[in-house]
């Protein structure tokens, strides 16, 4: 009921928007917006209160973080469109926010160009007010399967700097596996991996907050190293975190992978309540990419626990998005679709579906682990048609996806010889699916141990 210009209501629907951030970022956004109504245009700082580009940049951080994409998204664009041009670390911090939304909105390429757009007007693109314009585009360019150009982005990283705050140096070392690791330099993605790990173990959660998307990839790095175990642990951490700083953006991502973890570790029904939760959150924020996450580990839980009926279903909503073409994401929900349908002895269809996720393994997106369960799949299937040299030929090809340093991603290529071997040679079976159940026993991987 303020007026416009009334600096004591202004701070009192301030005061009331900060107190609501972490755990009610809806509410927080509504008494900001109202704050906003009844600032004068062009309102400079003073008295205790923010300037209007400054409760803008507040705004457009609840908003984001707090699942209001699309409101997010428009709140840090006009911020862009308002700020100076030599502004340069409010343009990083807003352009970051825009980014994030328009990835979240399934508009990738826009996030791209942004970001893009904002580093080439800045006179001195390495400088500490660029570093989160380039944190954010090797998660877009590691997303887009543009591995080496987010190495190369990375590369012109140090480690730390003095002027970086301490949640800086743990987000860039949690960038950095996943592009390692996909370039196929396994041992530095693990040594990566491991130092990421101390930092974070020696980190206060609020280091954390301020880079929850960095997180999560180091994460879902873990999970594709076979570090099952750090990753749940990891992303447990990540999940209490973003629920406590209100950053629901975030949390269908993480609810997924810990889903992955819990699935893979033998832990079926933490698995599928992190599943089910994480399709909520995904329902509740709206947005294609979020939606493909959950439900395609919320379908491989379900085959993994013998639904897979249910698990179809998830898989072809999934799919029926039709978001994430040409990236990992979207290819994981019509690898789910394959595993559903091999469940249910639909094996022709399988075929098809497995080999779309794969795009006829001619350049495909997914991981190295995925595409070794597609191999020891076909494999098991060539064998049970009684097809003994196309059985080999997937287990070939499987033994030729192997890399130094993942022996329970390996462990995959053991099963498809077995598969292959299991009516020309029993006892060689035997051995190569005893071989595979070591390896992933000695790494928690009991589904995959159980059926070797």
């Amino acid at each position: 009921s303020g007026r416009v210009g009334d600096r004591a209501a202004i701070a009192t629907l301030v005061e009331a928007g900060r107190a609501y951030a972490t755990q009610a970022p809806v509410t927080a956004a509504h008494w900001l917006k109202a704050a906003l109504r009844l600032m004068p245009e062009n309102a400079p700082a003073g008295a205790g209160l923010p300037s209007r580009l400054d409760l803008l940049m507040e705004l457009a951080q609840v908003q984001s973080v707090g699942g209001a994409l699309a409101e997010g998204r428009e709140t840090a664009r006009t911020l862009l469109r308002l700020l100076p041009g030599d502004a340069y670390d409010r343009r990083a911090k807003a352009a970051r926010l825009a980014a994030l939304m328009e990835r979240q909105l399934d508009r990738p390429h826009e996030a791209r160009s942004l970001l893009l757009d904002e580093l080439r007007n800045m006179p001195d693109p390495r400088s500490p007010a660029a570093i989160p314009l380039r944190m954010r585009l090797v998660a877009e360019r590691t997303m887009r399967l543009e591995f080496r150009a987010a190495q190369a982005v990375l590369d012109l990283m140090p480690d730390d700097s003095d002027d970086w705050e301490p949640s800086l140096k743990i987000a860039v070392a949690a960038l950095r596996p996943m592009p390692a690791f996909a370039g196929g330099r396994v041992a530095d993605a693990l040594r990566y991996a491991e130092a990421a790990d101390r930092l974070l173990h020696t980190a206060p959660n609020e280091h954390l907050a301020d880079w929850m998307d960095a997180i999560a990839w180091l994460c879902w790095a873990e999970t594709m190293l076979g570090r099952y175990r750090t990753a749940a642990r990891h992303f447990e951490r990540a999940v209490e975190v973003a629920r406590d700083t209100g950053q629901l953006y975030v949390v269908t991502n993480l609810l997924a992978g810990l889903a992955r973890s819990y699935g893979t570790l033998g832990n079926l029904a933490q698995a599928a309540s992190a599943a089910e939760d994480s399709v909520e959150e995904a329902r509740l924020v709206a947005s294609g990419q979020q939606i493909v996450f959950a439900l395609t580990q919320q379908s491989l839980v379900a085959t993994w626990s013998g639904n897979e009926e249910t698990a179809l279903r998830q898989a072809e909503e999934a799919v029926a998005t039709g978001a994430g073409i040409g990236e990992w994401w979207g290819s994981m929900a019509h690898y789910a679709r394959a595993m559903a349908l091999f469940g249910l002895g639909r094996h022709d269809e399988g075929v098809q579906a497995v080999m779309k996720a794969a795009n006829n393994f001619d350049t495909p997106t997914l991981d190295q682990r995925t595409l070794l369960s597609c191999a020891e799949t076909l494999a098991q299937v060539e064998a049970g048609r009684g097809r003994r040299d196309a059985a080999l030929e997937w287990a070939e090809r499987a033994q030729r996806m192997r890399l130094d340093g993942v022996d329970s991603n390996n462990a995959l290529a053991d099963l498809a010889r077995a598969h292959a071997l299991v009516n020309a040679d029993p006892q060689e079976a035997a051995r190569a699916a005893l071989t595979a159940a070591e390896a992933l026993e000695a790494a928690g991987q009991r589904i995959d141990a159980g059926r070797a």
